[in-house]
C-alpha cells in the first residue's frame, strides 16, 4: 500500500497525518504541502497518481482538498477517477444528498451525457475509431467516427419501446418484417433478445475503449431490465449489491473495497431485504419533497451565484499569466518570473477546474421536482425491480455496510438532512 499525505493546514495538518500514520502502523511515502492560494503540492500529487506511485492518499479532512466546496469536490472525484482511496484522519460533517441527486439524474438521462461531464466514472472520449471496429445494429461510420444511423437506429428504438409496451419477442421479429443485422442475417428471437441486453446503447465505453453516442435513455433501459429478469430470471446473487462493504479490519485503508458478508452473519438475501425496507421507509414522499426544495433548489441558486465569481477569478489569472509571458517576451528570463509563471499556471489549472465544475452542478442541480418523485417512487418499490436498478437505488441511499464482530450494520443517507443513519440489520 503506497500512501502519500496531503495537507493545506501546515504543520498542524501534517502532524495530524503522521500521527494517524503511525497509530494505524502505516508507511508514508510522503507528505505534500500546500499553503493558502497554493495548489503546487497538489498537482506533484496529481502526476504521482498518473504514474500510479500512489494508492491512497490522507489528509487531515476533507476540508484540505481545497480553498471552496467545488475544487474540494473536483479533486475528490479526480482521486476516485484514478482508483484511489482518500482517507481523512478528522471527520468532518459532508451532505451527502448529492449522490441522491446524482441518481435521480442518471435515471432521467442518457447515461454519458452527464456523467461525462461530471466525471464520474467515466474514463475520456477515445481518438476516432477505426471502420473496422465491432459495433452494434444501429450505428454507422462518419468521418472516422460512431453516429446514429437514421433508420437502424429508430429500429432499435422501436425493439425497445414495443418491448416495453408489452410485445413478445416473437411479435417483435414478426413486426421488424425483414430487417437484417449488421452480418447480413434476418431478425430473429435471439437477435432481438441481444439488442436488448445491449448495454452500448446507452453510450458506454467498450472493453476496447470504443465509445459510442448514447441512443437510449437509462429508465428506458431499467424498464427493459425489469421485464427481462421477470422472464428470464437470473442467478441468485454471489454479492451483496451495495458497492461499499467493508469489515473493521483496517477500517479506513478498506472503506471502498469488496467483501463478502460472512457465512453465519447474514445471508446476502437477508441482508439485500432489510436493505431495502430501509430504503422505502427513507424514500417517502415527504422525503423526496424535502430534497427537492430544501437541496437541490437551494443548491442551484447557490451555484449560479458563484458562477460569475468563478468565471471572474479564472480571467484574472489569465491577465497576470499575460503580463509575466510578455515580460519574458521582453528578455525577462530571471527566477522569479519563471516561478511567478509556473504559480499562476497551477492557479489557473485550478481555477479551470473550479468553472468547470461550477457548471456542472448548475446543470445538476437544474433537475425537475418530477424526476426526483419519479425516482423515489421507485426507490419505494426497490423489491420489484431489476437487479441493475436495484444497484443504481441502494447505491444511493447506503453509503456503506460494515461487518463488526459478528454483526452486519448500514449507514444510509438521510434524504432530509444528508447525513448518515446508522442501523443493525443483524
Amino acid at each position: 500500500m503506497k500512501l502519500t499525505g496531503y495537507t493545506r493546514d501546515g504543520t498542524d495538518g501534517a502532524s495530524a497525518i503522521n500521527d494517524f500514520a503511525a497509530s494505524n502502523c502505516l508507511v508514508l511515502t510522503d507528505v505534500l504541502s500546500d499553503s493558502a492560494g497554493e495548489y503546487s503540492a497538489f498537482r506533484a500529487l496529481q502526476t504521482r497518481v498518473k504514474l500510479g506511485v500512489t494508492d491512497a492518499v490522507v489528509v487531515p479532512s476533507y476540508l484540505s482538498l481545497g480553498e471552496d466546496k467545488y475544487i474540494r469536490l473536483e479533486n475528490e472525484l479526480f482521486l476516485r477517477r484514478n482508483g484511489v482511496r482518500l482517507i481523512a484522519v478528522r471527520k468532518a460533517f459532508v451532505d451527502r444528498r448529492r449522490e441522491l441527486i446524482i441518481a435521480a439524474k442518471r435515471f432521467s438521462s442518457f447515461v454519458t451525457e452527464w456523467d461525462v461531464s461530471y466525471g464520474l466514472d467515466l474514463p475520456e472520449l477515445p481518438n476516432p475509431i477505426k471502420p473496422n471496429s465491432n459495433i452494434p445494429f444501429g450505428y454507422s461510420f462518419v468521418n472516422g467516427r460512431a453516429v446514429i444511423d437514421a433508420e437502424d437506429g429508430e429500429t432499435v428504438r422501436r425493439i425497445f419501446q414495443c418491448y416495453i409496451d408489452g410485445m413478445r419477442i416473437g411479435e417483435i421479429v414478426k413486426l421488424l418484417g425483414g430487417t437484417v443485422s449488421k452480418r447480413g442475417l434476418k431478425f430473429g428471437n435471439m437477435t432481438v433478445k441481444t439488442v436488448l441486453k445491449n448495454d452500448r446503447y446507452l453510450g458506454r465505453m467498450s472493453k476496447k475503449g470504443v465509445k459510442l453516442p448514447p441512443m437510449i435513455r437509462y429508465d428506458t433501459w431499467l424498464k427493459v431490465n425489469e421485464r427481462l429478469e421477470r422472464e428470464y430470471p437470473p442467478a441468485p446473487p454471489a454479492e451483496l449489491i451495495v458497492k461499499n462493504v467493508f469489515s473493521d479490519d483496517s477500517l479506513a485503508i478498506r472503506a471502498g473495497c469488496r467483501c463478502a458478508v460472512k457465512d453465519g452473519c447474514i445471508s446476502i438475501e437477508e441482508a439485500e431485504d432489510r436493505l431495502f425496507e430501509m430504503i422505502a421507509y427513507l424514500a417517502s414522499e415527504d422525503n423526496a419533497r424535502a430534497l427537492y426544495e430544501d437541496h437541490a433548489v437551494k443548491e442551484l441558486s447557490e451555484t449560479e451565484k458563484v458562477l460569475p465569481r468563478a468565471i471572474g477569478a479564472y480571467n484574472r489569472v489569465l491577465l497576470e499569466i499575460g503580463k509575466e509571458l510578455s515580460k519574458v517576451k521582453a528578455g525577462d528570463y530571471s527566477d522569479e518570473t519563471q516561478n511567478r509563471l509556473e504559480h499562476l499556471s497551477d492557479i489557473r489549472a485550478v481555477y479551470g477546474m473550479r468553472r468547470r465544475r461550477v457548471k456542472s452542478e448548475i446543470e445538476l442541480f437544474s433537475i425537475g421536482r418530477e424526476d426526483v418523485e419519479i425516482f423515489f417512487e421507485r426507490a419505494r418499490r426497490i423489491k420489484n425491480l431489476s437487479r441493475e436498478e436495484q444497484s443504481l437505488i441502494a447505491n444511493a441511499f447506503v453509503r456503506a455496510v460494515r461487518i463488526r464482530n459478528g454483526s452486519v450494520e448500514a449507514l444510509f443517507i438521510s434524504p432530509a438532512s444528508g447525513k448518515s443513519i446508522k442501523r443493525i440489520l443483524l
